[in-house]
């Protein structure tokens, strides 16, 4: 089984070491488990999951050039581009932690 775990951050507060937790146990159950994680922020629990599984931090932050046209309005609003993090990648399972990385989730398998 594949499985993508996306976290919003990696921090030891509640939700990411809750996570953690979760993450920890189902490699601990379940056998022949394939996982990535997905961390849309970095913290001091990353080296934790990267004991784990391949494990990638986003940069999500706005380039700056990018950050003068919008202020310009001369380009939209920035949205990072996570799905390039998983192209060409298949799961069959995404645990999203949180409501702000369901997004990621459906933008990879919109159905």
């Amino acid at each position: 089984m594949r499985v993508l775990f996306i976290s919003h951050e990696a921090n030891p507060s509640g939700a990411p070491a809750a996570f953690l937790h979760i993450v920890k146990e189902l490699f601990d159950s379940v056998k022949n488990l394939e996982a990535e994680v997905l961390l849309l922020k970095g913290g001091a629990l990353e080296k934790e999951f990267g004991k784990m599984c391949n494990t990638v931090v986003c940069d999500n932050s706005e380039p700056f050039f990018h950050k003068v046209l919008r202020k310009l309005k001369l380009a939209s609003e920035w949205k990072p581009d996570y799905a390039n993090q998983l192209r060409n990648r298949s799961f069959n399972l995404i645990y999203a932690n949180t409501v702000a990385t369901l997004q990621i989730a459906m933008e990879k398998y919109p159905d």
